[in-house]
């Protein structure tokens, strides 16, 4: 209860920070001069991000810009603001985030508060917290899990390194794979796993280390150097249906590989101007959304699970681009402010 009243108040300080002088509190304005999309973020807010790994940290920064959702930022065209960071896939925020940033959901999974853009599984919190809140971006899932493979063999912590070096990246994708589908329907670790010894506090008051949700969505944690597959994270088909439901549920929902439509699409859906820092390269390991992996490597495997839900994400984004006339013709103004006339994609 305490949740539901909190998601509440929240919706309506966004609305109040919007609304048009003369409507009614606690209702869309009735006058016609308020954008549909500014109606359509007000019965969204507060916004749920569910970051799926290697799917585009870059969304953070369309999040923060969209009308209202941060009006306690005066937000420069930059992908790292000064006293702003991304660390591994994290929109490192200065501490009081949740009261300058109303439109977006302080996660109950997420500590410290000031980490957004946290890969935090939805489990039991849907109801309360991602139920027509919720924004996502999908990424097709043998490149996904290439990706995440390629990104882990460049890192330096000894948990990570024995993910990528105990396995190869056939290995890796066929133990790690539904990590979409996971994250929508299951619990997180305990947060005594997730934030550890690394986890540590600038002088800027930003967290860094902290980043540990990928066990999460891999299904797996390093315990004294052992690789362990957690139990409750084991997923089934009826998981991956339960999955689709709830995708169909989310405010917004982006695909990776159409990173230039997905960002228009959005702007379409919720207003305000589209920035070319939304198209920016923030820890993307490929120079392109288009530009793709050869999944020869895997020798044949396919991820069943995400791949479900992946097809699922491509039928509710095909029928939003109908629903809202976009196209990379209607989207030229928005291309064009990116520094791309195309609509191929830009660099992530």
């Amino acid at each position: 209860m305490a949740m539901r009243m909190d998601l509440l108040q929240t919706r309506a300080n966004v609305a109040a920070s919007v609304r048009v002088e003369g409507s009614a509190p606690g209702r869309p304005s009735m006058d016609t001069s308020v954008p549909h999309g500014v109606i359509r973020l007000r019965a969204a807010i507060p916004l749920a991000w569910t970051h799926v790994p290697k799917c585009g940290s870059t969304f953070a920064n369309s999040l923060v810009r969209l009308p209202g959702v941060c009006p306690g930022f005066p937000w420069p065209d930059m992908a790292n603001p000064p006293g702003l960071s991304f660390g591994d896939g994290e929109f490192v925020l200065p501490i009081d985030w949740p009261e300058r940033c109303p439109g977006l959901k302080q996660l109950a999974t997420t500590f410290p508060p000031l980490v957004f853009g946290d890969h935090c599984n939805v489990g039991s919190s849907f109801d309360d917290v991602y139920d027509n809140h919720g924004v996502i971006m999908l990424r097709q899932p043998e490149q996904r899990l290439i990706s995440a493979y390629n990104f882990l063999q460049k890192k330096n912590d000894s948990h990570w390194l024995k993910l990528s070096k105990g396995w190869n990246v056939t290995e890796f994708a066929r133990e790690t794979a539904g990590c979409a589908v996971r994250m929508l329907t299951k619990e997180p670790l305990s947060l005594s796993n997730r934030w550890h010894k690394g986890c540590r506090r600038s002088s800027r008051n930003v967290y860094s280390g902290c980043h540990n949700g990928w066990y999460d969505c891999m299904g797996v944690d390093v315990q004294a150097g052992t690789i362990i597959h957690q139990p409750g994270l084991r997923i089934s088909s009826a998981d991956v249906n339960e999955a689709r439901a709830r995708l169909r549920a989310y405010a917004f929902v982006g695909i990776t590989e159409e990173w230039s439509l997905s960002i228009c699409l959005l702007h379409a859906m919720f207003g305000g101007e589209c920035n070319p820092i939304e198209f920016s390269n923030v820890n993307m390991a490929r120079s392109s959304a288009s530009d793709m992996y050869d999944t020869s490597v895997l020798q044949g495997f396919t991820d069943e699970y995400d791949g479900a839900l992946y097809r699922e994400a491509l039928s509710i984004f095909t029928a939003n681009l109908r629903l809202y006339g976009v196209s990379k013709q209607s989207c030229k103004s928005c291309f064009d402010s990116a520094g791309f006339h195309d609509g191929t994609e830009a660099s992530l």
